[in-house]
This record gives structure tokens, sequence and C-alpha cells, in this order.
């Protein structure tokens, strides 16, 4: 099965195949729209049809139904069987419950299933809870506790073997009844048959049974939204659907397309070379993440259809100035994908980790580090090598235990302890024992001078060190509430605070809440700095101040950020604000719109998919079926959307990948 990625598209159009076939002459398709012999063409073929009372609707959103249906059509006609689909069978899609001496009792869909049921696969059971009123229960359950006989139905395959008796649902409301049966496979394959199949009440059901019947139910993108006939497609969704029905036959090249701004594909270039794609600009543009309207759609089912009607172009070539790539040589070492180290820190590498590569020796599967420059500034003989933080240092592992290395490579804490603090800036913290029951804490500064050492006897922590600072609480045997605070190096309680909920210091401030009032800030004497009516915002960092602003989110959950006297800076305006990185935080809003706004609340709009955030003037994005590339602080993209990964950009530098390797990056050379 091809893979399916996004394509740009321009000049297509989807008619609504609800209605049924109609010829052309829409009122709503002016004569000399650019679109409207296209409209004709696949009116007249029973390719697309109008939206009813002799409209077009050219403007409107291409709806996944719809998408479904044409590509439907389209398969049936490469296939040679036209472009009339048959009808899904009317139990597609439908199941019911039968008593054991075959009366039944209930029915349901598939879409019941996130409204009226639930069912559980557990060991060699299943069941299936039917969340009923008590009249109705005790009605199809006469039998009571005891239970008593039943069969399924799903998708018209008759299951026998059940039991139907009252009982709590699977979610603990009741009352409600289950139906108990053996695990078999006949029975998972029909559970699972049905969960991808559409009720009667799903009107593009026959292309969807067509397109499962043809095998091309795996296929990822809409397909899981069957159920969601209305919801908007995308153009990724359009394209990938498209590559995927059209034959390798059918795509004869007519013009010679090597790169796009950002999309990488071969899919997505073999859809331009063949003339059926575009593109939304004179560069070919791909802007997969967008929906299209319905005269985009039908210009590209057209040209896919009819080759006479493919577009012959010439792209112009962007040209990307002030920037070079170095290979780094990684000396035979094999080396950790910048894009797994960031998965499996969960987002703790930061923009000075990211300048260190972690290498790995291919027979010991011992790790190590080497530097921008290639450098190898710690061998592999680590088990486990965490990242580099500001303060110069590393936690690593050796022989099952930790300790710290500097960027010399230098062995500044030995490894001794069950468990460290991997994310520090200037403290580091080892706990003998493990985290979960620390038996002693050392603390140190960053070239391994001792700070601290004490015991950690009724004492548990919530997390690590942070500007000096560590969040924690004292424990005994008992539930009772009991005094937390903050630690200093020495083990020290710096101050206690009553509040339920304690959150890292950062530039000065530590927010505290109690789950029932607004969030404090406390200084780091534990006085109060000011209190807001606003709850912590959740990016992908810890939260907290960074550039001097913090994200929180109001009571409605929209997202926006204060400043560290407690002012707001940005409005509450957003479902989604990231912590403000290098002047800059992205944004997402309710209407799907996203980009990027600086500290003063001035936005830049932008139409990429993945937005990292901002650092040396630079931040990485990547578009729907493309690469990753960069962009500057005005939203001009400054390099092609080619990198798998593209790390951040510290003193002019980014280390990057592509198929070949590890490359740095340089801004300001050629």
């Amino acid at each position: 099965m091809r893979r399916l990625f996004a394509l740009a598209l321009c000049g297509a159009l989807l008619l609504s195949p609800a209605m049924g076939r109609e010829e052309s002459g829409f009122t709503d398709v002016p004569g000399d729209a650019w679109y409207a012999g296209e409209a004709d063409y696949c009116a007249q073929l029973g390719l697309m049809n109008g939206t009813g009372g002799g409209r077009f609707s050219p403007d409107g959103a291409v709806t996944v139904g719809e998408l479904m249906t044409v590509c439907a059509r389209l398969h049936s006609h490469f296939n040679g069987t036209g472009w009339d689909l048959p009808k899904a069978p009317d139990t597609w899609g439908t199941g019911a419950i039968y008593a054991g001496s075959g009366v039944k009792l209930f029915d349901f869909t598939e879409k019941d299933i996130a409204l009226t049921l639930d069912w559980q696969f557990l060991w060699d059971n299943f069941t299936l809870y039917l969340k009923v009123d008590e009249k109705t229960a005790q009605a199809l359950t006469p039998a009571g506790d005891e239970g008593a006989g039943a069969e399924l139905e799903l998708n018209g395959v008759r299951l026998p073997g059940g039991s139907l008796a009252p009982e709590f649902g699977g979610d603990g409301v009741a009352p409600s009844i289950a139906l108990k049966m053996p695990v078999s496979e006949a029975l998972r394959e029909a559970v699972f048959a049905f969960q991808s199949a559409a009720g009667p009440e799903v009107w593009c059901r026959d292309a969807l049974y067509y397109l499962e019947q043809q095998g091309l139910r795996s296929l990822p993108g809409p397909w899981s939204y069957q159920n969601q006939p209305d919801l908007e497609a995308t153009r990724l969704d359009v394209a990938g659907w498209l590559r995927a029905v059209v034959p390798e036959d059918a795509l004869s090249p007519i013009n010679q397309v090597e790169s796009l701004p950002d999309a990488t594909a071969s899919d997505v270039l073999d859809l331009y070379r063949a003339g059926i794609l575009t593109g939304s600009d004179g560069y070919g543009r791909f802007q997969g993440g967008r929906g299209l309207t319905r005269a985009e759609l039908c210009a590209v089912v057209s040209r896919a259809v009819d080759p006479a009607r493919r577009v012959a172009f010439t792209l112009e070539t962007p040209v990307y100035e002030g920037y070079s790539l170095t290979k780094l040589d990684t000396a035979g070492y094999q080396y950790q994908s910048p894009m797994e180290r960031a998965w499996a820190t969960g987002g703790s590498a930061t923009p000075y980790s990211l300048q260190f590569t972690h290498i790995v020796d291919p027979s010991t599967q011992k790790y190590g580090y080497m530097d921008i420059q290639g450098k190898v500034v710690a061998g592999p003989i680590y088990d486990t090598v965490a990242e580099f933080c500001a303060d110069g240092t590393a936690a690593v592992q050796k022989n099952g235990l930790w300790g710290y290395i500097d960027t010399a490579g230098r062995e500044v804490v030995p490894c001794r302890y069950g468990w460290v603090q991997t994310d520090h800036d200037g403290v580091l913290f080892g706990l003998t024992g493990g985290y979960w029951s620390p038996e002693r804490a050392d603390t140190f500064q960053a070239d391994g001078t001792v700070l601290g050492s004490f015991p950690m006897e009724g004492i548990g922590l919530y997390g690590g060190y942070a500007q000096g600072l560590c969040p924690f609480y004292r424990r005994d045997d008992s539930f009772d509430a009991l005094p937390q605070g903050y630690l200093d190096p020495t083990g020290q309680a710096a101050f206690e605070t009553p509040q339920a909920v304690l959150y890292d210091f950062s530039e000065g401030l530590a927010a505290v809440e109690d789950c029932e009032t607004d969030t404090s800030f406390l200084r780091p004497d534990g006085s109060l700095a000011f209190s807001v009516p606003y709850s912590p915002g959740f990016g992908e960092a810890p939260f907290g101040f960074q550039d001097g602003l913090a994200v929180m989110k109001d009571e409605d959950e929209r997202h926006g950020a204060i400043d560290t006297q407690g002012r707001v800076a940005i409005p509450f305006r957003y479902t989604w604000l990231e912590p403000f990185s290098d002047g800059m935080a992205s944004y997402s809003r309710e209407d799907g719109s996203s980009g990027y706004v600086d500290r003063a609340g001035k936005e830049l709009p932008l139409d990429y998919q993945l937005l990292q955030p901002f650092s040396g003037g630079y931040a990485a994005v990547s578009a729907a079926g493309s690469g990753m590339g960069y962009i500057d602080k005005t939203g001009r993209q400054v390099t092609p959307l080619a990198f798998s990964y593209a790390g951040p950009v510290v003193d002019g530098r980014a280390v990057v990948e592509t198929d070949e390797g590890l490359f740095v990056l340089r801004f300001g050379q050629n």
C-alpha cells in the first residue's frame, strides 16, 4: 500500500455525492469561471454531483464524506467497473442482540458505540455493555442476575453462546445490562469489522464499503473519520487518497519537478510531474495542512481522469541564501538520532544540549558525546547518557549508577548514585537508594564542589533543584497533611508553605496552588510576590517564567501570559500557547489558525504544521508532508523544508539530519 503524503493542490473541486447524478449547468457556476469546464465534465461523468437546487457550491469546503465518495468512484473507474458504486449491504454497520429463543431484543449501529454501548475484551471473556434506563433493563433481562441465553449479531453475522444479565456498565453507570461471551477468533474478527463499518445514518457508506472491499481500509488519513462525513478534509487527505487510487500507468510525467519548497515525498512529486497538481504559487508550494474548495478538487480529479486536461508547467526555484552545510564526521561511531533523543527526553533537550551528539560504539552499545565541531568530548563508555545542560554538565550512567561529567569529559561527580537530576541549572543532585526510596542526598556545584550532604529520612521530593531550591514534602506512615516547602542545597528548609501544589523556581519566582483559589507566586525567601486568578498553562517545558513571561490559562481554558509583576502581558485568547523562547511563543486558536506571538502581543500568523521554539533568531518548522527547515522572525523561510530533523540555533549554528547523516548548518555563510 502506498504511503499517504500531502500535496500542494491548486485548481480542484468536489461535488457532494449525496445527490443523484446531475447534468452540467449549475446556477452558481458562471460560464467564464476558471473551473466551469471541469465542473461540467465531472457532472457529466457522474464522478461528482451537485449540492441540490441546481447548485454546485464551488466555494464550499471539501468534506471527508465527499472525498471518500470521489476516491471510490475514481478507483472503480480505473479498475474498469464504471462510476456507479455497489450498494453497501443493509446489515453493514448494524448490530442486534437476540434472545436464546431467536427474538430480537435490541438494535444498534456503529455510531451507538460512542453513545449507548461500551465493550471490552478481557482475557478470554468479551462483554458488551448496554447503557439503558431501568425499565428497559428489566424488560431485556427477565431472568435477572441469573442471566439468560443470548446471541450477538454484527454486520449480519450471528454469534451464539452469549449470556444477558443486569450489570454496572463499563463506565460504572447503572442501570445497564451486559452481554457476555467467550472470546473466539470469529468474535474478534466480527467486532473489529463492525468498528470500521458505517451504519445506515452515514450518507457515504456505499463509498466506504467499496473502499473496504477493495483493501483500501488500512490507508491512514481520513478513514478513521468515516462516521464524521462532514468533517473538513485537508489537502493532505485529498492528495494522499488521490495518489492511492490513481494507478501507476496513469501517471506519465509531463513536468520536470525535482523538489518542492514544502513537500519532499516521492508520491507528492509524482503527482506534480504528471500535471495533476500544480501547487499554490509559482514555486509549487504544497500547503498540505489547509483545506480546499470543491472548485479546486474538481480541477484535480478532472486531470486525474483525462490526461488532456493536465497542466504542463515549469516551477520557479526558490533561492535560499546565507547558510552552509558541513557533514559531521562521527569518527566511525553510530549516533542517536536527535529526533529520537527529543522523544526519549520528553522535550527536555535544549538548544544548548543539542549542540552535542550522542555517539554509540556499535560493538559495545555504550554511549558518549561528540560536540558540534566533531570532537569526541567523552568516549562511549556509559550505559546511558542524558542531555548536557546550560551549566556545562550532563548526567551519565555507568555500571548501573549515575554521576555527572563536564564538557571536557571529566567526571565531576563519580557514578555512585541510584538517581540523579538530569535537568539542572547549577546544582547537581544525587540520591543513594534511588528516587522513590532515597537514603542520602548529595548536592554539588557544576565543577563538582560539594554543597551539601544530608539524610532523606522523612523527606519526599516533587522534583529537583531549580535556581538553588527544591520543592519537598515531609512524610511519615500516616496519611495526614504534613508540612512542605523548598530545600536549599544543604538540605535545610529555606521556607515552608501550606499550599498543596509546588512548582519549580524560575526567574526568581515559584508558583504555588492550593487547588481552590488563585495561583500565588513566591520569592526565594517564601514571601508572597503576587497572586493571579489563573492556572498554570502547560506546554512542552515545565511551568514557570521564560523570557520574563509565564503562560497561564483562565477559567475558560484560554491561554495567555503574565509578566513577573503579575500583569497580563499576552491576552487570554489562545487554545494553546507554548512557553516563550527568544522573544517568541507559538500559539494556536480555536479556528485552527496558528503562528507565533512576540512579547508585545504582536502575532505572526503562519501556515505550517509544526512550529518549534525560536532560538538564535530562527525557528524550525515543517508543513504537512514535508521535512523540517527554518524561518526567521519575519516568517520568511530561509532554508528548504528538506531535513528529517532541524535543531535549535545557537551562535548561528544548528545540527540537522538528512538521509545522509548529521550536518552542521551555519547561518551567515554561503
